[in-house]
């Protein structure tokens, strides 16, 4: 009806009619009722407009029927759904269509003669482009990655979906970045703040409206950015209160491994240079082995450390530790530095 009303549409049907007859004067005309719209900013207007459109049509197909022209009205708009048949606003989807066409076909049986009328219950039908999205990795590089595919004939826009695999699976979640086109006839999204070390993976669903289509094949990546290098140096700070450490970059947070070392006992023996001939001498400590965490034995993580580079020095009660500082990006452990050693003042 446009922007008109029920009654000038109805008019214009008429002088369609008319016309038609101009040409052919023994035309068999089928009148389709107009289905309700849903999302428009004048829906209540607009479906009362329809509805006394539909209402008219029986009387000017009636008015209209001559004698070697006959004109009938197919029920397209019974059992018709807005919300569950239309793809948008107003165009039906696969679903509306089935129900216009069994309409029209029982509307050609019936009066016409023409045909059988369409079996009934109507079959169900799926919604949305059909045709599944082979979606790749066109692009991945330290700080994001690209997801590509082939436009699907018929979408209007996708939908990509994204999980955590491992480590610390989550819940799947809707990108909020939209894909773009590009000249090759495909679209491409890209994905950024994914955290290093982790397998994702990613799903690509069209839409038509509404209208969820067929879904891509999970895509899994693994983002294995460039691990961070090791501090380029680990000491313990001038009043032996903390271990600090040299920025890295990309480093998003670092983790502090421990073990004791190995302390001989003290000896017994009086220092000749001691005065009152008491003992002084410190236990003989050494590292167990050469080898750092993952290696060597006895190593312990006792530490995350995010923000400031150092760590107040805890030897668990024992009189020697060694220390190392591991880099890590997000799930990614990086460079290790050197064990740095630290012995217990009396």
């Amino acid at each position: 009806m446009g922007g008109g009303n029920a009654p000038e549409a109805l008019e214009e049907v008429r002088d369609l009619i008319r016309t038609a007859r101009v040409v052919r004067g023994d035309l068999q005309i089928v009148l389709g009722e107009l289905t309700p719209v849903r999302g428009t900013d004048d829906d209540k207007r607009l479906n009362r407009q329809i509805a006394e459109f539909n209402m008219a049509l029986p009387s000017v197909a009636e008015d209209m029927t001559g004698q070697d022209s006959p004109v009938v009205v197919a029920r397209t708009s019974a059992h018709y759904s807005a919300a569950e048949d239309n793809w948008d606003t107003t165009h039906p989807n696969a679903r509306g269509e089935l129900k216009i066409a069994a309409a029209f076909a029982d509307a050609l049986a019936g009066p016409l003669r023409l045909g059988a009328p369409y079996p009934r219950p109507l079959p169900e039908v799926p919604v949305g482009p059909q045709t599944r999205p082979k979606v790749s990795v066109a692009e991945q590089d330290a700080d994001k990655l690209v997801l590509s595919w082939k436009r699907v004939l018929g979408a209007t826009r996708y939908q990509v979906l994204q999980r955590r695999l491992r480590p610390d699976p989550d819940e799947q979640v809707p990108l909020l970045t939209e894909p773009t086109p590009a000249e090759d006839g495909r679209m491409s999204v890209e994905v950024d703040h994914l955290l290093s070390g982790a397998t994702y993976e990613f799903v690509v669903r069209p839409f038509k409206g509404g209208d969820g289509g067929r879904r891509s094949r999970v895509v899994k990546v693994p983002f294995d950015a460039d691990p961070p290098a090791a501090p380029k140096w680990v000491r313990v700070d001038d009043r032996r209160e903390f271990l600090v450490w040299a920025a890295v970059t990309n480093a998003t947070h670092f983790e502090v491994w421990r073990r004791p070392m190995k302390c001989a006992e003290p000896s017994d023996e009086e220092d000749p240079d001691d005065a009152d001939g008491a003992s002084s001498a410190a236990p003989a400590c050494e590292p167990r082995d050469a080898k750092g965490p993952g290696k060597g034995k006895g190593w312990t993580s006792v530490a995350v450390v995010n923000g400031d580079r150092r760590w107040a020095i805890d030897t668990d009660g024992k009189p020697a530790a060694e220390f190392v500082v591991v880099s890590h990006r997000d799930y990614l452990a990086g460079g290790a530095a050197d064990p740095v050693e630290f012995v217990v003042e009396d």
